[in-house]
């Protein structure tokens, strides 16, 4: 059966996702991303253009000393992905264009697929797409935003496309600086944020906690229902005050993050 790949450039694509979709000055620590979705719309949209099945998703990132972060574990472990690190040195990648040179030239060499989607804008990438387009691979090129992507990157594939429906699984990490610069000074008034948006920020963030949780963490939660333990339901909020400003005075905007916090859950959970 002739099947389809995805190749994602995690630096690239969380980097330029977030100065896209959050905020200009935003870096990668300022995010979080639903990852599980985001997996599922690659895929997706993959299938939709090329009417192949995807054979894996490959996830090259970079980690410190070779170890994975949390967040690297967690997107390791969603099905059909395959997670290859580089190094981490001096806040840049080593060696990832080198793990997807190999995997695009093993994958074609071995008639593994037959169409590869690259989302990636690295220049050194593009001998390893001559490779498979030599050996009868088909390669798009996936970019975020908008003249970030070498020129050369894209004259090589053979056709080249922009994201644009990912917006939605982008947010302020909680915490963060960006975060912080967001909430409104002592003393000003903050505008009321919209139910469907509070909403949303629930809904993600249950995704991402299911996403990372180890089974029994959701036997343990589901036990509890409909309470959230503390210290999860103080995430929570934290994260929606990252997101949408202080819910404090707000009960029923709380009410309504919990509950979709639930409605998040049971989603995830149907997809296991």
């Amino acid at each position: 059966m002739d099947r389809c790949g995805i190749f994602v450039d995690a630096g690239y694509l969380i980097a330029e996702g977030a100065k896209s979709w959050v905020a200009g000055s935003a870096k990668r620590g300022d995010v979080t991303i639903d990852y599980p979705q985001l997996v599922s719309r690659l895929c997706a949209r993959a299938t939709k253009a090329c009417g192949l099945p995807v054979l894996r998703v490959y996830w090259y990132d970079g980690a410190v000393d070779g170890v994975p972060t949390n967040d690297q574990h967690a997107i390791g472990a969603l099905s059909d992905v395959k997670l290859r690190l580089g190094r981490l040195s001096g806040g840049r990648q080593k060696g990832v264009d080198a793990l997807v040179y190999r995997d695009l030239s093993v994958l074609a060499r071995e008639r593994a697929i037959v169409t590869a989607y690259l989302l990636a804008g690295d220049e050194d990438l593009r001998e390893g797409v001559a490779s498979a387009q030599e050996l009868g691979v088909h390669v798009t090129l996936w970019g975020v935003g908008a003249g970030n992507q070498a020129r050369t990157l894209k004259a090589e594939v053979d056709r080249c496309e922009q994201l644009d429906d990912l917006d939605d699984l982008f947010a302020s990490a909680p915490g963060s600086q960006l975060a912080l610069a967001r909430q409104a000074p002592a003393g000003e008034s903050a505008s009321v944020p919209s139910e469907s948006s509070v909403r949303a920020t629930g809904q993600l963030f249950a995704r991402t906690w299911t996403a990372a949780a180890a089974p029994e963490d959701i036997g343990d939660l589901l036990a509890v229902r409909p309470r959230i333990p503390m210290s999860l339901d103080a995430e929570l909020l934290r994260a929606a005050q990252a997101a949408q400003g202080n819910l404090r005075s707000h009960d029923e905007l709380r009410q309504a993050l919990r509950s979709a916090f639930w409605e998040g859950v049971d989603a995830s959970i149907g997809q296991r």
